[in-house]
């Protein structure tokens, strides 16, 4: 499908008008506008009709010539028209295409700081990975802190002695298998879970 210019459909908008114009007039007969002007007497309509025998020629012609000047005053109008609403078009244009280059550019700039974060933010995130994996090292006192927390949480880990027995480490694992802990050592995120300090 064609597409059809700002310039283009504007000149064809006028041309249509003017032609409409043009075609309505002198379509109807005398008799029928006459009849239609209220006031307007049979002796008036006779006169008249004299008149108009004697000047049609001449007034035809002076008619077409004004019709053919007022079309050409239009036509020079409507280029006009057309030239300034390009125009209008034109710079609304830059304007947006200028509006539009700046918002890319910041886009790539967030773009650009957003990337250069991620390393960063992998490095933490490995660091703070690696870290709660890190097995503790037990003291008595940790292992009975163990224990409580353990009994709080709805195990039984036998006797808070301090001491890591069987039955406190099977309800370590217990532990660590419902929160998808790793299992078997006191790492520093089951410590975190269980809400030990050491």
């Amino acid at each position: 499908m064609e597409r059809i210019g700002p310039d283009r459909f504007a000149k064809s908008v006028f041309v249509l008008f003017l032609a409409g114009i043009v075609s309505g007039c002198g379509d109807q007969p005398e008799e029928t506008t006459r009849q239609n002007q209220p006031g307007v007497t049979a002796e008036a309509t006779q006169s008249n009709e004299g008149a108009v025998e004697l000047g049609s020629t001449a007034s035809g012609e002076a008619a077409a010539e004004a019709t053919e000047e007022s079309l050409e005053s239009i036509l020079a109008r409507a280029d006009e028209i057309i030239q300034r609403t390009g125009s209008a078009i034109d710079t609304a244009g830059d304007d947006v295409e200028h509006e539009l280059e700046e918002t890319a550019g910041d886009v790539a700039e967030e773009a650009n700081s957003v990337l250069a974060e991620i390393p960063k933010v992998n490095q933490t995130a490995e660091k703070t990975i690696n870290d709660g994996l890190e097995v503790v090292k037990a003291s008595p006192d940790l292992i009975r802190k163990i224990q409580q927390a353990l009994k709080d949480a709805g195990l039984n880990p036998g006797a808070a002695d301090g001491m890591m027995g069987p039955r406190t480490r099977n309800a370590l694992v217990d532990f660590q298998k419902q929160h998808g802990l790793a299992e078997g050592k006191i790492t520093k995120e089951t410590l975190h879970e269980l809400g030990v300090t050491f």
